[in-house]
């Protein structure tokens, strides 16, 4: 990672704009499922994205750690705080998606006649 501490800062930017990069391609990826109900493909997808969401999550971190070592304790504190709210406003996106998706079921369809049903159930109990 970067030396200096405006390195560090303009690294920690770059982090953020991929992963508002990333919330993009999460939100194209369920518009397609939405269209398509292809469970595999969405599910293969989110994989995909919530690997970057670590990796970006990961470099952040060492970037806090980096900071810290820099002795600029406050902006790790920031970073921290920062950091903290992605990860509820990550589980916020999560949890209105999967109820986004159980909205456009049919109601009166049971698991036996909506096959993909028990596969989104299972999807969404493995995560």
């Amino acid at each position: 990672m970067a030396s200096n501490a405006k390195a560090l800062l303009k690294e920690f930017t770059k982090r953020q704009e991929q992963r508002a990069n990333s919330y993009s391609e999460l939100r194209f990826f369920f518009k397609r499922y939405l269209g398509d109900r292809d469970v595999k493909t969405y599910q293969s997808s989110c994989k995909s994205i919530t690997k970057k969401f670590k990796a970006i999550g990961d470099d952040i971190l060492k970037i806090e750690k980096e900071l810290i070592e820099l002795k600029r304790n406050e902006w790790a504190a920031h970073i921290r705080q920062i950091q903290d709210n992605e990860k509820a406003k990550l589980q916020l996106v999560t949890i209105s998606t999967m109820l986004n998706s159980f909205m456009m079921m049919d109601p009166y369809q049971t698991d036996r006649e909506n096959p993909s049903f028990k596969d989104e159930i299972s999807f969404r109990q493995a995560r």
